[in-house]
């Protein structure tokens, strides 16, 4: 008896192509079910994109509402600078915000009397104690007096001197380790040794600031601060460099100009506070005279009708300010609503940078429940996929499909919907994001929002769409797969 040979072929594969076109097939073949898991990635990807959309746009405003505010109150800073001589806290903190070359870390190192080496080393100092005081800063009550009891400050540094007081610290911190600490605990231990040498630094360079106050202060005479500094011949500013601080003629430029410019806004604000003057402006109102606010009266003034009336009033009533113009109240009313706007960024931005993805804690647990959420919804839309798919697993089983073909197209089709459903929802998300922003705080939220991330950003949520789809699918992949063809027949 003859015996025939048996020929084993490898089993044959489809090409990707192929693949692609059979995953969508069985889209257009569902097509609602498709367009349903489409909205459920869709709109959790929206509600993330729409948070991170906002967050971007929120911390560029705030660094640019920080950056505009500093440059805004440089006079104030200085009158400040030049009235005080400041605390161990101010001098860690001005270093700490100081470069090798900046006019500051010159100014720090002639008042200290300190050399290249001991400033290199102030300054590494600086920058450890200004990250442990505002993450001591940035904490609850609670857990601020348990680390620091009363101590405000520097003060807690000066505690941790004592082997008691860090033997209770260390304590405390360890009952604290879900906190994300900015120190090791090897650098507070260095920092608390070397604290006294530090403390005597930032000493010696109030003491040297003590001395250049007293100068400034035999130069301006009767005369405050603000005033001697909006003087245009130069004379006090040449006292100013001679005292030992720092002010290149291009910051003595424009601290004159915010210098005058805060003296006219004191004098307009106190010319308010006279009786007959706010009875005028009330009437001018159709108010009473206790309705109008310092602020209703600004807006008031930003009119050049508005505000060349109060100019000729000024004159009329002989009050301070009366040899301002017009042009310079709405120059004055224009500098207060800009600088109403920056507060208003500053406030709306509080919070941003921490949390899931950097959006705040509380919105990042939102976002999280969301993507759980999804991953759910195209679960369970999957599954009634492979429900409904039987029949057609059965027969390309039947045909020769293997268990890793079958998933593959699962995974690809979950894959497919998941571009698709995180393109939308991360076009849609950004352009609330940015329709959010812009409807509550004008053109500075488009002037500020970074383009480039935010595209990064819809990007990124195409991928996360895609994983979250891919996420979803393993398990209805995986049991569509283990289907016994003659099982998946014999459903109707």
């Amino acid at each position: 008896m003859t015996t025939r040979p048996i020929d084993i072929r490898d089993q044959p594969k489809l090409g990707l192509a192929r693949t692609f076109e059979l995953m969508l097939h069985g889209i257009r073949y569902r097509l609602f079910r498709s367009l349903v898991t489409v909205v459920v990635v869709a709109v959790a990807i929206a509600f993330m994109m729409n948070v991170v959309g906002e967050g971007l746009i929120k911390g560029a405003l705030a660094r640019r509402a920080a950056r505009d505010i500093a440059e805004l109150r440089q006079a104030a800073v200085w009158a400040s600078r030049l009235a005080m001589a400041g605390t161990v806290e101010q001098t860690l903190r001005d270093l700490g915000a100081s470069q090798p070359g900046d006019p500051m870390w010159e100014e720090i190192q002639a008042q200290g009397g300190l050399t290249a080496d001991e400033m290199r080393r102030f300054h590494e100092q600086a920058l450890i104690a200004v990250r442990w005081l505002d993450f001591v800063a940035g904490l609850d009550y609670a857990r601020q007096r348990r680390l620091a009891h009363t101590a405000a400050g520097t003060e807690l540094f000066d505690r941790l001197q004592t082997a008691e007081e860090q033997a209770r610290y260390q304590r405390e911190r360890d009952a604290l380790r879900s906190l994300r600490w900015p120190l090791k605990e090897e650098e507070e231990q260095a920092f608390v040794r070397d604290w006294q040498q530090t403390k005597q630094w930032a000493l010696r360079v109030c003491e040297g600031r003590s001395r250049a106050v007293a100068a400034v202060a035999a130069a301006r005479g009767d005369q405050a601060v603000i005033e001697r500094l909006g003087e245009n011949n130069g004379e006090f500013v040449r006292a100013i460099v001679a005292a030992g601080f720092r002010m290149d003629p291009a910051t003595a430029k424009v601290v004159a100009e915010q210098a005058r410019r805060s003296v006219a806004t004191r004098m307009i604000e106190e010319s308010f506070s006279v009786a007959e003057m706010r009875r005028a402006v009330a009437r001018r109102l159709n108010m009473l005279p206790a309705q109008v606010s310092s602020e209703r009266l600004w807006r008031m003034l930003g009119d050049a009708a508005s505000a060349d009336w109060y100019a000729g009033l000024l004159r009329e009533l002989k009050l301070p300010g009366a040899n301002l113009t017009a042009a310079d109240i709405v120059g004055l009313a224009e500098h207060k609503r800009r600088e109403r706007q920056l507060e208003r960024i500053w406030v709306m931005s509080a919070g941003m940078g921490g949390g899931f993805m950097g959006v705040g804690e509380r919105m990042g647990w939102l976002v999280l429940v969301s993507l759980v959420v999804c991953v759910v919804g195209i679960a369970n839309a999957m599954l009634m996929s492979v429900t409904e798919r039987f029949r057609e697993i059965a027969t390309l089983k039947c045909l020769g499909a293997l268990d890793g073909f079958i998933m593959l197209v699962f995974v690809l089709e979950a894959c497919m919907l998941g571009v698709v459903g995180g393109f939308i929802g991360g076009a849609v998300g950004a352009v609330i994001a940015v329709g959010r922003m812009w409807s509550s705080l004008g053109w500075p939220a488009l002037v500020a929002t970074p383009w480039a991330a935010l595209a990064l950003a819809v990007a990124a949520s195409v991928v996360v769409g895609v994983g979250l789809a891919a996420l979803a699918s393993l398990y209805p992949s995986w049991k569509a797969a283990r289907l016994a063809p003659m099982e998946a027949m014999r459903i109707e």
